[in-house]
Protein backbone atom coordinates (compact mmCIF):
# COMPACT_ATOMS: atom_id res chain seq x y z
CA UNK A 1 0.00 0.00 0.00
CA UNK A 2 3.35 2.26 0.69
CA UNK A 3 3.84 1.93 -2.94
CA UNK A 4 0.92 2.68 -4.44
CA UNK A 5 0.16 5.82 -2.54
CA UNK A 6 3.84 6.78 -2.06
CA UNK A 7 3.58 9.13 -5.34
CA UNK A 8 0.20 11.07 -3.65
CA UNK A 9 1.57 14.50 -4.89
CA UNK A 10 2.52 13.40 -8.29
CA UNK A 11 -0.68 11.35 -8.61
CA UNK A 12 -2.62 14.65 -7.61
CA UNK A 13 -0.43 16.58 -10.16
CA UNK A 14 -1.61 14.33 -13.53
CA UNK A 15 -5.55 14.73 -12.07
CA UNK A 16 -5.06 18.38 -12.26
CA UNK A 17 -3.53 18.57 -15.27
CA UNK A 18 -6.27 16.29 -16.59
CA UNK A 19 -9.12 18.28 -15.37
CA UNK A 20 -7.68 21.65 -17.01
CA UNK A 21 -5.76 24.58 -16.27
CA UNK A 22 -9.22 26.14 -16.14
CA UNK A 23 -10.84 23.84 -13.48
CA UNK A 24 -9.04 24.35 -9.93
CA UNK A 25 -9.83 21.70 -6.75
CA UNK A 26 -11.67 22.58 -4.04
CA UNK A 27 -8.84 23.83 -1.63
CA UNK A 28 -10.59 22.25 1.73
CA UNK A 29 -10.71 18.62 -0.56
CA UNK A 30 -6.96 18.93 -1.49
CA UNK A 31 -5.99 19.96 1.70
CA UNK A 32 -7.41 16.58 3.03
CA UNK A 33 -6.28 15.22 0.18
CA UNK A 34 -2.23 16.16 0.87
CA UNK A 35 -2.77 15.50 4.33
CA UNK A 36 -3.53 11.83 3.80
CA UNK A 37 -0.90 11.13 1.69
CA UNK A 38 1.65 12.78 3.75
CA UNK A 39 -0.22 10.72 6.85
CA UNK A 40 0.48 7.67 4.18
CA UNK A 41 4.05 8.50 3.29
CA UNK A 42 5.13 8.96 7.25
CA UNK A 43 3.61 5.38 8.62
CA UNK A 44 6.56 3.31 7.30
CA UNK A 45 8.93 5.93 9.63
CA UNK A 46 6.56 6.00 12.51
CA UNK A 47 6.67 2.16 11.89
CA UNK A 48 10.63 2.12 12.15
CA UNK A 49 10.95 4.70 15.03
CA UNK A 50 8.48 2.59 17.32
CA UNK A 51 10.74 -0.72 16.74
CA UNK A 52 13.81 0.47 17.38
CA UNK A 53 12.69 1.11 20.36
CA UNK A 54 12.08 -2.93 20.99
CA UNK A 55 15.27 -4.01 19.47
CA UNK A 56 18.52 -4.81 21.67
CA UNK A 57 20.96 -2.29 22.66
CA UNK A 58 23.98 -1.93 20.23
CA UNK A 59 26.53 -2.76 22.81
CA UNK A 60 29.41 -1.52 20.48
CA UNK A 61 28.88 2.11 20.30
CA UNK A 62 31.84 2.96 18.19
CA UNK A 63 30.56 0.37 15.12
CA UNK A 64 31.75 1.14 12.16
CA UNK A 65 28.17 1.72 10.86
CA UNK A 66 27.84 4.74 13.32
CA UNK A 67 31.50 6.07 12.96
CA UNK A 68 32.66 5.78 9.31
CA UNK A 69 36.39 5.18 8.42
CA UNK A 70 38.59 8.29 9.10
CA UNK A 71 39.81 9.75 5.44
CA UNK A 72 42.95 12.01 4.60
CA UNK A 73 42.48 15.54 5.60
CA UNK A 74 41.67 17.83 2.65
CA UNK A 75 43.49 18.22 0.19
CA UNK A 76 46.18 15.44 1.10
CA UNK A 77 46.70 12.01 0.45
CA UNK A 78 46.15 9.67 2.53
CA UNK A 79 49.89 7.60 3.49
CA UNK A 80 50.57 5.25 5.96
CA UNK A 81 52.10 7.63 8.56
CA UNK A 82 49.18 10.25 7.99
CA UNK A 83 46.17 9.39 10.39
CA UNK A 84 47.74 7.93 13.82
CA UNK A 85 46.63 5.80 15.57
CA UNK A 86 46.88 2.83 12.44
CA UNK A 87 44.69 -0.18 12.62
CA UNK A 88 45.88 -3.25 9.94
CA UNK A 89 44.36 -1.26 7.21
CA UNK A 90 45.86 2.18 6.41
CA UNK A 91 42.58 3.90 7.20
CA UNK A 92 42.58 4.14 10.97
CA UNK A 93 39.23 3.57 12.77
CA UNK A 94 37.38 6.16 15.17
CA UNK A 95 37.44 3.14 17.61
CA UNK A 96 41.10 4.00 17.92
CA UNK A 97 41.05 7.55 18.49
CA UNK A 98 38.86 6.92 21.64
CA UNK A 99 40.54 3.77 23.00
CA UNK A 100 44.30 4.61 22.61
CA UNK A 101 44.62 5.68 26.41
CA UNK A 102 42.93 3.02 27.41
CA UNK A 103 44.90 0.35 26.11
CA UNK A 104 48.51 2.26 27.80
CA UNK A 105 46.77 0.71 30.91
CA UNK A 106 46.36 -2.44 29.62
CA UNK A 107 49.94 -2.85 28.06
CA UNK A 108 52.13 -6.10 29.77
CA UNK A 109 55.56 -6.75 29.56
CA UNK A 110 56.84 -9.85 28.59
CA UNK A 111 59.08 -11.89 31.12
CA UNK A 112 61.45 -15.17 29.86
CA UNK A 113 60.02 -18.33 32.01
CA UNK A 114 62.33 -21.21 32.47
CA UNK A 115 62.55 -24.58 31.55
CA UNK A 116 62.63 -27.03 34.12
CA UNK A 117 62.84 -30.75 33.31
CA UNK A 118 60.51 -30.29 29.89
CA UNK A 119 57.97 -28.40 32.07
CA UNK A 120 57.31 -24.70 31.79
CA UNK A 121 57.99 -22.86 35.13
CA UNK A 122 56.97 -19.24 35.83
CA UNK A 123 59.21 -17.58 38.75
CA UNK A 124 58.05 -14.36 39.78
CA UNK A 125 60.71 -12.48 42.09
CA UNK A 126 60.08 -11.36 45.33
CA UNK A 127 58.94 -7.78 44.38
CA UNK A 128 56.59 -8.93 42.54
CA UNK A 129 54.75 -10.72 45.48
CA UNK A 130 55.25 -8.34 47.45
CA UNK A 131 52.97 -5.78 45.00
CA UNK A 132 49.86 -8.07 45.11
CA UNK A 133 50.17 -8.59 48.87
CA UNK A 134 50.38 -4.75 49.29
CA UNK A 135 47.22 -4.86 47.51
CA UNK A 136 44.96 -7.05 48.89
CA UNK A 137 46.20 -6.62 52.59
CA UNK A 138 43.35 -4.69 53.61
CA UNK A 139 40.71 -7.27 51.89
CA UNK A 140 38.80 -9.67 53.45
CA UNK A 141 37.16 -13.06 51.99
CA UNK A 142 33.35 -14.40 52.41
CA UNK A 143 30.91 -15.98 51.35
CA UNK A 144 27.15 -16.84 52.31
CA UNK A 145 26.86 -20.10 53.97
CA UNK A 146 23.88 -22.01 52.29
CA UNK A 147 22.47 -19.38 50.36
CA UNK A 148 23.43 -17.61 47.06
CA UNK A 149 22.91 -13.47 47.41
CA UNK A 150 22.86 -11.68 44.31
CA UNK A 151 26.33 -9.49 43.73
CA UNK A 152 24.00 -6.93 43.72
CA UNK A 153 22.01 -7.04 46.93
CA UNK A 154 25.51 -7.88 48.62
CA UNK A 155 27.09 -4.46 47.28
CA UNK A 156 24.11 -2.13 48.11
CA UNK A 157 23.57 -3.85 51.82
CA UNK A 158 27.36 -3.60 52.80
CA UNK A 159 28.41 -0.61 51.54
CA UNK A 160 25.71 1.02 53.40
CA UNK A 161 26.58 -0.75 56.27
CA UNK A 162 30.16 -0.33 56.16
CA UNK A 163 30.79 3.41 54.83
CA UNK A 164 30.68 4.84 58.22
CA UNK A 165 34.44 3.35 58.78
CA UNK A 166 35.42 3.80 55.56
CA UNK A 167 35.03 2.90 52.05
CA UNK A 168 35.07 -0.68 50.78
CA UNK A 169 35.17 -2.23 46.84
CA UNK A 170 32.57 -5.08 46.67
CA UNK A 171 34.59 -7.83 44.08
CA UNK A 172 32.65 -11.13 43.37
CA UNK A 173 34.71 -14.13 42.91
CA UNK A 174 33.84 -17.60 41.44
CA UNK A 175 30.83 -19.84 42.87
CA UNK A 176 29.55 -17.10 45.24
CA UNK A 177 33.13 -15.63 47.15
CA UNK A 178 32.98 -12.52 47.55
CA UNK A 179 36.05 -9.73 48.55
CA UNK A 180 35.76 -7.09 50.57
CA UNK A 181 38.54 -4.28 49.58
CA UNK A 182 38.88 -1.72 52.38
CA UNK A 183 40.83 1.98 52.26
CA UNK A 184 42.76 1.13 55.29
CA UNK A 185 43.44 -1.93 57.94
CA UNK A 186 41.39 -0.11 60.34
CA UNK A 187 38.14 -0.31 58.42
CA UNK A 188 39.00 -4.07 57.81
CA UNK A 189 39.59 -5.03 61.44
CA UNK A 190 36.06 -3.26 62.76
CA UNK A 191 34.37 -4.95 60.20
CA UNK A 192 35.51 -8.14 61.30
CA UNK A 193 35.32 -7.29 65.04
CA UNK A 194 31.50 -6.02 64.67
CA UNK A 195 30.00 -9.60 63.50
CA UNK A 196 28.51 -11.53 62.49
CA UNK A 197 26.78 -9.45 59.28
CA UNK A 198 23.72 -10.95 56.94
CA UNK A 199 22.36 -10.26 54.05
CA UNK A 200 18.95 -11.50 53.35
CA UNK A 201 18.65 -13.63 56.36
CA UNK A 202 22.37 -15.54 54.89
CA UNK A 203 25.01 -14.91 57.37
CA UNK A 204 28.02 -14.05 55.97
CA UNK A 205 31.69 -16.25 56.85
CA UNK A 206 34.54 -13.95 56.88
CA UNK A 207 37.76 -14.18 57.12
CA UNK A 208 41.00 -11.89 56.58
CA UNK A 209 42.78 -12.44 53.26
CA UNK A 210 46.40 -14.06 53.42
CA UNK A 211 49.01 -14.73 50.89
CA UNK A 212 48.37 -18.52 49.15
CA UNK A 213 44.57 -18.32 49.97
CA UNK A 214 42.65 -20.23 47.96
CA UNK A 215 40.04 -17.95 46.80
CA UNK A 216 37.28 -21.31 47.36
CA UNK A 217 34.42 -22.82 49.39
CA UNK A 218 37.35 -25.09 49.96
CA UNK A 219 39.33 -22.80 51.93
CA UNK A 220 36.60 -22.63 54.22
CA UNK A 221 36.90 -26.08 56.27
CA UNK A 222 37.30 -23.41 58.96
CA UNK A 223 35.40 -20.29 59.33
CA UNK A 224 35.45 -17.19 61.78
CA UNK A 225 32.72 -17.73 64.54
CA UNK A 226 31.97 -15.13 67.27
CA UNK A 227 31.25 -16.52 70.55
CA UNK A 228 30.35 -15.36 73.81
CA UNK A 229 32.19 -16.93 77.23
CA UNK A 230 30.63 -17.08 80.03
CA UNK A 231 32.06 -17.87 83.84
CA UNK A 232 35.34 -17.04 83.01
CA UNK A 233 37.36 -16.86 86.89
CA UNK A 234 39.01 -13.04 86.78
CA UNK A 235 42.72 -14.58 87.29
CA UNK A 236 41.65 -15.32 83.45
CA UNK A 237 40.55 -12.39 82.30
CA UNK A 238 43.88 -11.17 80.46
CA UNK A 239 45.08 -11.65 76.86
CA UNK A 240 46.91 -14.99 78.02
CA UNK A 241 44.37 -16.30 79.90
CA UNK A 242 41.27 -16.10 77.30
CA UNK A 243 43.44 -17.03 74.49
CA UNK A 244 43.61 -20.43 76.78
CA UNK A 245 40.06 -20.45 77.43
CA UNK A 246 38.94 -19.68 73.70
CA UNK A 247 41.43 -22.65 72.50
CA UNK A 248 39.32 -25.24 73.57
CA UNK A 249 36.80 -24.25 70.31
CA UNK A 250 39.31 -23.33 67.58
CA UNK A 251 42.21 -20.52 67.19
CA UNK A 252 41.40 -17.34 68.98
CA UNK A 253 41.20 -14.27 66.77
CA UNK A 254 40.33 -11.02 68.03
CA UNK A 255 38.10 -9.79 70.48
CA UNK A 256 35.50 -7.06 71.12
CA UNK A 257 36.40 -3.87 72.25
CA UNK A 258 33.92 -4.24 75.53
CA UNK A 259 36.39 -7.53 76.39
CA UNK A 260 39.94 -5.67 75.54
CA UNK A 261 38.99 -2.84 78.01
CA UNK A 262 37.28 -5.17 80.43
CA UNK A 263 34.76 -3.06 81.10
CA UNK A 264 32.28 -5.99 81.18
CA UNK A 265 33.08 -9.41 83.33
CA UNK A 266 29.95 -10.97 82.52
CA UNK A 267 30.81 -12.27 79.44
CA UNK A 268 33.82 -12.45 77.16
CA UNK A 269 33.15 -12.26 73.30
CA UNK A 270 35.36 -13.21 71.00
CA UNK A 271 35.86 -14.31 67.41
CA UNK A 272 37.29 -17.86 67.11
CA UNK A 273 37.84 -19.60 63.97
CA UNK A 274 36.71 -22.92 63.89
CA UNK A 275 36.68 -26.15 61.93
CA UNK A 276 33.59 -27.88 60.09
CA UNK A 277 34.32 -31.21 61.76
CA UNK A 278 33.65 -29.52 65.24
CA UNK A 279 30.77 -30.11 67.16
CA UNK A 280 30.32 -26.67 68.32
CA UNK A 281 29.95 -27.59 72.30
CA UNK A 282 27.94 -25.31 74.53
CA UNK A 283 30.06 -26.11 77.47
CA UNK A 284 33.59 -27.17 78.60
CA UNK A 285 35.73 -27.57 81.89
CA UNK A 286 38.53 -25.58 83.18
CA UNK A 287 40.63 -26.11 85.95
CA UNK A 288 42.12 -23.67 88.55
CA UNK A 289 45.59 -23.55 89.66
CA UNK A 290 44.09 -25.04 93.06
CA UNK A 291 42.77 -28.23 90.79
CA UNK A 292 39.06 -27.72 90.77
CA UNK A 293 36.99 -27.80 87.83
CA UNK A 294 34.76 -25.08 86.91
CA UNK A 295 31.84 -25.01 84.07
CA UNK A 296 32.87 -23.00 80.82
CA UNK A 297 29.07 -22.26 78.94
CA UNK A 298 29.32 -21.20 75.09
CA UNK A 299 26.56 -19.36 73.15
CA UNK A 300 27.38 -19.26 69.67
CA UNK A 301 26.08 -15.50 67.92
CA UNK A 302 25.28 -18.31 64.90
CA UNK A 303 26.04 -21.48 64.66
CA UNK A 304 26.59 -22.68 60.73
CA UNK A 305 25.92 -26.07 59.47
CA UNK A 306 28.29 -28.04 57.93
CA UNK A 307 28.62 -31.37 55.98
CA UNK A 308 30.44 -34.11 57.88
CA UNK A 309 31.32 -35.76 55.31
CA UNK A 310 33.22 -33.07 52.89
CA UNK A 311 33.78 -30.77 56.04
CA UNK A 312 33.32 -27.81 54.50
CA UNK A 313 30.34 -25.03 55.83
CA UNK A 314 28.86 -24.52 52.16
CA UNK A 315 26.32 -27.36 52.39
CA UNK A 316 24.74 -29.84 55.09
CA UNK A 317 25.20 -33.89 54.72
CA UNK A 318 21.78 -34.58 53.84
CA UNK A 319 22.34 -32.79 50.52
Amino acid sequence: MTNQVASGHHVLEKVTEKSGASQTWNSSFQNQVLRLVDKVEAAPLEAKRRRKGKEPLEEDTLSSENFPPLGPPPGKVAGPNLCLPQANSPTPQWRQLFQQDRRMDERLSFHEPKVENGVCVVEPPDEVFELGVKKWSNALVGYFVGKRIPFKAVKEHLEKKWKKWGGVSVITGDNGIFLFKFDNSAARDLVLSNGPWEVWGASLALRQWEEGMSLSKDSFSSIPVWVKLYNIPAELWTKPGLSYVASALGVPLCMDAATTTGNRLSFARVCIEMKASSCFPTSYKVRRRNGTLIDMMVQYSWKPLACSICRVFDHYSKQ
